[in-house]
């Protein structure tokens, strides 16, 4: 049966005679019906304050686009992207608006056939007009005696400090008028007005007070209340900061207006720990600026960028004079060669990843891609390089009897580079090249992870060199030994080593350290035989520490105290403070407490307790010899020495808990972190709160933390037990320090 449609007043018949006519049409012509062409916009329209401001606008289109304006009266629109084919993003900026009349333009977008068009409308807001006072005619004001503010004026400004991020002081807004000098002003708020960065604000000045803050100096607006400042109905911008140098910000006229400057952070401060600690950035010309980061700010324990770039953030001032607030993390752009050239101890080469992926440095970025890796078959022209500033460089000559390399992330937190093979001796090495910048009077101490597969060479040595020539030893032995029949592999085998280098002469600021590890003898491999190549890698792994040799320190005992234990003969082991840049080597302290000489213990005595420098570690993971899948919690006890007092007094002591940040994958045991309660037990007479045991915390992962308790009864016989009670499957590794008793 045949089917009949009408189409168009037409009759079409379907089944084998449509089909037939189908084909016979397509035969003789070859056209498709293309969709309609569109152009549509996230928005119609755009009002923007009088600052200058760039605005990006989405384009949806199935078709070519392309935007124009008239530019000869519209000079002060500027489209920077306004083409393309299919979605995309317009995108335009606008120069500041100093006159006292609005101004409009309209954007056209079409394509070439202007079969489809959009228009989008620009209007920006004037800077100035009746009833409006400039930020500049304000601050200019407040430099006369006597004024007095128009009562029935306002102004207008764009929020520039970041409220979210919390790094300007409390209960501040900064507002810029425009990027000329003199156009910020600090506006004092009463309450948590939810306002973003980027907004435009009108501020009445009826009843309104304008001083020179007391703590400060910066110059403060405080309306009436809150009611007096309003949004006015502008598109919100990102504001524009404007490219200052240090000696100009000095000089007080960029005061609350958003900054932006070249530098580094001082030499002094980066080796502190956290960015609240900062204190100074500097230019090329030894320019300084006192650097502001609040213990309060969202990013104010990040860890401090090392290397050369800008900084972006809001001048503003403290006690001693001018001083950038920094608006965010991302807009510290601190990765380039610091121009000063060397670099601060400690100092580490980190071979952390920042995913579960090989060839993935978080600190330190390949000169070639895991694929291109595996094809090269000879692996003596790859290096690696530090990305925090300093340019330190790795490299590598390899044998050619079994030319093998790679970067291994490792399930252990024990990120590796594994290399093989050994087989041509000396000529075969791993090369570290410092950028020093520093002096090296007597010596330097290295601690770095090394392992070995089952025929890898068992004995490695240190050497270094001033001129990438000359190669030493030093003064004493650098030689350093696998254990026997201990092979690196998934999860387990990974030692830690520290080599002490004593230098033959000091090394000056002029200087370029490189340091070089080799096998040392061709006499015995891990597991005791022969050295042999398929199965003879040897493997850096976690990270390369250089230090200072140890110093004597010594710290004061407390007025008043009775026993005062600070730790200062401890000097082994990676300072667990220095963070995931440690890789495994977070867990690597050094010898046990049943090792420690008589000077060194002070009659302290317990188990499972290991030197940290400068503080103890109580309780232990084996993470050499035990898989990561299956670490065990070893508990530890430390015990002070008899008190010799009687009475009550207060025990006071620094404590900060252990938590493994080496890992990616949740099959590591110990992955969530340490417990944060330890348990104190006062043994041989007296109590905490009628109790000879209690529990303490929490402790912090990142810092120690000051705890105190007062003790009842003490005798002389009394002694304090800190320990790292049982928990489980849960782990209780924890840090001590500056034990006092007064």
């Amino acid at each position: 049966m045949n089917l009949f449609y009408k189409i168009n007043g037409r009759q079409l018949v379907s089944g084998v005679v449509l089909a037939a006519a189908l084909l016979t049409v397509t035969s003789c012509k070859d056209e498709v019906d293309l969709p309609m062409p569109i152009i549509r916009l996230n928005t119609e329209s755009i009002t923007a304050p009088s600052l200058m401001a760039t605005f990006n606008v989405e384009v949806e289109s199935n078709c070519d686009w392309k935007a124009t304006t008239d530019a000869s009266n519209y000079s002060w629109l500027d489209i920077t992207e306004g083409k393309s084919v299919g979605n995309g993003e317009l995108r335009f900026s606008l120069k500041p608006n100093d006159s006292a009349s609005a101004r409009e333009a309209i954007i056209e977008i079409g394509n070439e056939q202007n079969t489809a068009t959009a228009k989008l409308r620009v209007s920006q807001n004037p800077g100035s007009g009746d009833g409006v006072v400039t930020i500049s005619e304000l601050r200019t004001l407040a430099g006369t005696s006597g004024f007095q503010l128009p009562e029935d004026a306002v102004i207008h400004g764009v929020v520039v400090s970041n409220m979210q991020n919390a790094n300007f002081p409390s209960s501040l807004l900064a507002l810029e008028g425009s990027a000329e000098a003199g156009n910020g002003i600090a506006v004092r708020t009463s309450g948590n007005l939810l306002i973003g960065t980027g907004e435009e604000l009108e501020v009445k000045l009826h009843k309104a007070s304008l001083n020179a803050d007391p703590e400060t100096g910066v110059l403060v607006l405080e309306p009436e209340n809150d009611d007096a400042i309003v949004r006015t109905e502008t598109t919100t911008i990102v504001p524009t900061p404007v490219e200052v140098s240090i000696p100009e910000l000095l000089t007080g006229d960029y005061e609350s207006m958003l900054v932006k400057l070249s530098g580094q952070i001082s030499s002094t401060d980066i080796s502190k720990e956290y960015l609240y600690e900062v204190s100074a950035f500097i230019d090329e010309d030894k320019n300084s600026l006192p650097m502001k980061v609040l213990s309060e700010c969202k990013f104010a324990e990040s860890a401090i960028p090392t290397g050369s770039g800008s900084i972006v953030g809001v001048m503003g001032a403290d006690d001693e004079g001018p001083a950038i607030y920094p608006s965010s993390l991302n807009e510290m752009n601190l990765v380039s060669t610091r121009f000063d050239g060397g670099f601060m101890l400690p100092y580490i080469v980190s071979l952390m990843t920042n995913t579960a992926t090989n060839c993935d440095g978080r600190y330190i970025a390949m000169n070639a891609t895991e694929s291109e890796i595996t094809k090269l078959k000879d692996f003596n022209g790859l290096e690696a390089t530090t990305t925090d500033g300093f340019a330190t460089k790795v490299t590598w000559k390899l044998s050619t009897a079994s030319n093998y390399f790679r970067y291994w992330t490792d399930n252990s937190g024990h990120h590796n580079f594994q290399l093989g093979s050994w087989m041509d001796g000396q000529d075969n090495y791993i090369l570290f090249e410092y950028p020093t910048g520093m002096e090296f009077t007597d010596g330097f101490r290295l601690q770095f992870g090394w392992a070995g597969q089952k025929d890898a060479p068992r004995h490695w040595e240190v050497l270094y060199s001033t001129d990438g020539e000359t190669w030493s030893h030093g003064k004493e032995s650098t030689v350093f030994t696998l254990p026997k029949g201990v092979v690196g592999t998934a999860g387990k085998g990974y030692s830690d080593f520290t080599v002490d280098v004593y230098l033959d002469k000091p090394i000056t600021k002029e200087d370029h350290l490189s340091i070089k590890i080799r096998r040392a003898d061709n006499e015995e491999s891990v597991s005791g035989g022969a050295i042999v190549a398929a199965s003879g890698r040897g493997i850096f792994h976690s990270c390369m520490l250089i230090d200072n040799l140890p110093a004597k320190t010594v710290t004061s005992s407390p007025s008043g105290a009775v026993y005062f234990e600070p730790f200062d003969g401890l000097t082994e082991g990676a300072d667990y403070r220095l963070g995931d840049k440690l890789s495994a080597l977070l867990n690597y302290g050094g010898s046990d407490i049943s090792e420690w000489e008589s000077a060194v213990s002070r009659n302290l005595t317990g188990s499972n307790v290991r030197q940290r420098p400068g503080y103890a570690q109580i309780g232990y993971v084996n993470t050499i010899n035990d898989d990561h899948t299956a670490y065990k919690n070893i508990v530890g006890e430390l015990i002070t020495p008899a008190l010799n007092v009687n009475g009550t007094y207060t025990l006071s002591f620094k404590a900060m808990a252990y938590k493994n940040k080496a890992v990616h994958v949740a099959a590591v045991k110990d992955k969530d972190g340490d417990l944060t309660q330890g348990v104190i037990e006062i043994l041989n007479g007296g109590t905490i709160n009628g109790q000879s045991k209690v529990t303490f915390g929490p402790m912090s992962y990142d810092a120690f933390k000051a705890f105190g308790f007062t003790i009842e009864g003490v005798t002389p016989k009394t002694q304090i037990k800190f320990t790292s009670a049982p928990a489980g499957e849960e782990y209780t590794r924890w840090f001590i320090d500056n034990i006092c008793l007064k």
